[in-house]
């Protein structure tokens, strides 16, 4: 999934039904988690044989770790400001 903004993502969300909005809410979880899970295996297949060559690798994986992170993070910040302005609450972020 191409980086999105937050405001991006709220848009996505807008109008849809609730049943829509799991399917997307899901849709837009499963890539970054799938990412997640890769990585996380790469990285402990370069530690079980760990060599300080390996170590740029590793920062490179750490940092595709942390992106992913927080890309799930601003989908997830996106659903919840999209669920509390259907039910009419103030956004308290």
């Amino acid at each position: 999934m191409p980086e999105r903004t937050p405001e991006e993502l709220l848009q996505r969300f807008q109008n849809t039904t609730d049943e829509q909005f799991v399917r997307l809410l899901v849709h837009d979880l499963r890539g970054p988690l799938g990412d997640i899970i890769s990585a996380v295996k790469l990285l402990n297949s370069l530690l079980d044989d760990y060599d300080h060559a390996d170590e740029k690798h590793i920062r490179e994986l750490s940092q595709i770790l942390l992106k992913t992170a927080d890309n799930m993070r601003l989908i997830l910040d996106a659903a919840l400001e999209h669920d509390r302005s259907q039910r009419g609450e103030a956004n308290d972020a």
